[in-house]
C-alpha cells in the first residue's frame, strides 16, 4: 500500500517450523531503510480429539499467548448439554455441574474439566 507506505507478506499454510524471527525493510538508493523484526509464533492445531471412558474424567487444555493472561477465557459448548464458562482475573476457577475451567496463566492454558463422562458427551 503506497500511500500507507507498507507492503503486506502473507505466509500460506504456517506450519510449525515457520515459527521464528523475520525481518522487513525496504532498499532505496540515497537512504537506508531500518529493518522491522517480527517474531512469528506459530501454536499447534486448533483442533484435537480427546478419548475418556464413560463414568471417568477429562482434562482438556486451551493454550494462549502470554499477553492474553490478564484476559478473560471462555470454553463454550453448543450442543446440548450446552454451556459456555468464563474465568476472569479475580476468578481463575470457575463450576457448573460435570464441567469446569481453570485458568494457568503462568503457564499460558486454560484447561476444561468434564468430570462423569456421559454417552451424550461424545462428539455427534
Amino acid at each position: 500500500d503506497a500511500a500507507a507506505r507498507a507492503f503486506t507478506v502473507t505466509i500460506d499454510k504456517l506450519t510449525l517450523q515457520d515459527a521464528g524471527e523475520y525481518r522487513c525493510g525496504a532498499d532505496r538508493s540515497r537512504h537506508p531503510d531500518a529493518n522491522f523484526t517480527v517474531t512469528v509464533n506459530v501454536l499447534p492445531a486448533r483442533s484435537a480429539d480427546v478419548t475418556g471412558a464413560v463414568g471417568g474424567s477429562v482434562s482438556i487444555p486451551c493454550r494462549y499467548f502470554p499477553h492474553y493472561a490478564s484476559k478473560n477465557k471462555h470454553w463454550t459448548r453448543a450442543k446440548p448439554p450446552s454451556f459456555k464458562l468464563q474465568t476472569t482475573p479475580s476468578q481463575r476457577e470457575v463450576r457448573e455441574g460435570r464441567f469446569s475451567v481453570r485458568d494457568e496463566p503462568s503457564r499460558g492454558r486454560v484447561i476444561l474439566t468434564i468430570q462423569n463422562l456421559k454417552e451424550e458427551d461424545r462428539k455427534s
